[in-house]
């Protein structure tokens, strides 16, 4: 029982039986639970923490953001706000064996990314775009391979469209690691991917993963 779980919720399930119509349901209805005030004396009797586990009770789906009001009332609002990737930072974990693996959602185009990058690197005309799809593997297998002996850059999109060549992107991934190999230092291999249980766990795990969304509300999309 509630009650007896902590001291401060003491004759809680008492007051909302009698009082739920009255002063409760507007609370549970509110559209910010998590923010909103508790009915009487019970804002100040429970701590947040003690707050967002009502939160859980009544509202659920409002859980999350309750945890994320947690973590910036008491560790600061820079805890709940990530820092956006810079592809500069990216860059620098990879190299000529580490693929960029974007794992996109609906609307995202991590494209303009690539090529910013490659301006800024010296590589924009040395940088193969390929959208993948039906008829295309060989096209990609034939960049991969050129893009290896002669220090460029690969960007295949869309790795999702292409299901029938994933076991040959793993092959080709997992031979730069292969002594015997000869890749360029300057060698770079972009993938794009919606999420699918089909793209290969090995080049997941060899390679820099980054989920890409697209830009929430104005300012965010005025800056991109």
């Amino acid at each position: 029982c509630v009650d007896q779980c902590h001291e401060n919720f003491e004759g809680f399930i008492d007051q909302i039986c009698q009082n739920y119509k009255s002063e409760w349901l507007a609370w549970v209805l509110h559209e910010k639970p998590e923010e909103a005030a508790l009915p009487g004396e019970w804002e100040e009797k429970l701590t947040y923490f003690q707050k967002i586990l009502l939160v859980n009770a009544f509202r659920p789906e409002k859980m999350l953001f309750g945890i994320s009001h947690f973590v910036e009332k008491n560790l600061g609002i820079h805890f709940v706000n990530p820092l956006p990737s810079k592809m500069e930072d990216i860059y620098n974990d990879t190299d000529s064996k580490t693929p960029t693996i974007f794992v996109l959602s609906q609307g995202a185009n991590p494209t303009g990314m690539v090529y910013k990058l490659a301006q800024d690197k010296g590589m924009y005309d040395k940088l193969e775009n390929l959208s993948l799809g039906q008829g295309q593997a060989e096209k990609a297998e034939n960049a991969i391979t050129s893009a290896q002996k002669r220090g460029s850059w690969v960007l295949l999109q869309n790795c999702h469209l292409c299901k029938s060549w994933m076991p040959g992107l793993q092959v080709m991934v997992e031979k730069f690691e292969d002594p015997n190999t000869a890749i360029h230092p300057e060698f770079r291999l972009f993938l794009t991917s919606m999420p699918c249980d089909y793209f290969p766990v090995p080049v997941l795990q060899n390679g820099v993963k980054l989920t890409n969304e697209p830009p929430k509300g104005l300012k965010p999309n005025m800056i991109r």
